[in-house]
């Protein structure tokens, strides 16, 4: 198991970031995709486990609703359970029960940051997790571009390089 791990409130992020707000004005749905997506990509590029959490609490009759996407963990919490709330008892179980999480919220709530704090998570916003994302994006598409070609030349013993060369010389491999 990872020993980073990362909650996400997820509607404070789509609120926050313009691009997942355009999309809900559109279809909120979308937006959480677009979201769990980029959650996905980026849990699997700094190699943590993250739990995206979206708030049911003023949905009439919701049960809480517990699913893995991809490589993510994603909750939809019970009627009268704020995502606050589940992140705060997910803290208790990861740090105080657990401990062997570093454990990081996102949200951009002011109070919610203070509390997470109190309990021993770090605390990132949503505008510094946005940046995040957008710098492995860009660290990883240069990385990738530096990256020698992947020729089959590249990966044999020098006896079959040596042969490889010479039937693409047109010399025979004798």
């Amino acid at each position: 198991m990872a020993d980073k791990y990362l909650l996400v409130d997820g509607y404070n992020m789509i609120f926050e970031w313009e691009t997942l707000k355009k999309i809900a004005k559109i279809n909120v749905e979308d937006a959480r995709i677009e979201l769990m997506d980029m959650l996905c990509d980026y849990a699997g590029y700094k190699g943590i486990e993250l739990t995206v959490v979206f708030d049911a609490h003023y949905v009439k009759n919701r049960r809480a609703n517990k699913a893995n996407y991809k490589n993510i963990k994603v909750v939809y919490t019970k009627e009268k359970e704020s995502a606050d709330l589940y992140i705060e008892m997910q803290i208790k179980r990861l740090i105080e029960k657990g401990g062997k999480y570093s454990v990081k919220v996102a949200t951009s709530d002011g109070l919610e940051q203070t509390i997470v704090m109190s309990k021993g998570a770090l605390r990132v916003t949503a505008r510094e997790l946005e940046a995040d994302i957008k710098g492995y994006k860009k660290t990883f598409r240069r990385d990738n571009k530096k990256e020698k070609k992947n020729f089959l030349i590249n990966n044999v013993d020098d006896e079959t390089a040596k042969i490889l060369n010479a039937i693409r010389l047109g010399k025979g491999w004798d």
